[in-house]
């Protein structure tokens, strides 16, 4: 049987996804707004969506630290990503 779904975990990041979302699309309609920035934005947003994804059936306890922190917001393996 699968683990439960670690909500609060998920909802708190894509909370965060969505707000790195809006960051984007306002940013994208200054004139000034460059690769830089977009590289910054996108890879703030990716780190949400990835940990969100990666840590969903863990508990609180196994979500903390440095390790962590690196292991979840690694990409999905290519059998998660249904592209």
């Amino acid at each position: 049987m699968a683990e439960p779904l670690n909500r609060p975990h998920i909802t708190a990041h894509l909370k965060d996804a969505r707000e790195a979302i809006d960051g984007l699309l306002d940013g994208l309609e200054r004139d000034d707004y460059d690769i830089g920035e977009l590289f910054v934005e996108m890879s703030h947003l990716y780190h949400h969506i990835n940990t969100a994804w990666n840590g969903r059936q863990l508990p609180d306890a196994e979500l903390e630290g440095d390790a962590a922190f690196e292991r979840l917001r690694q990409m999905p393996p290519p059998r998660d990503l249904l592209l």
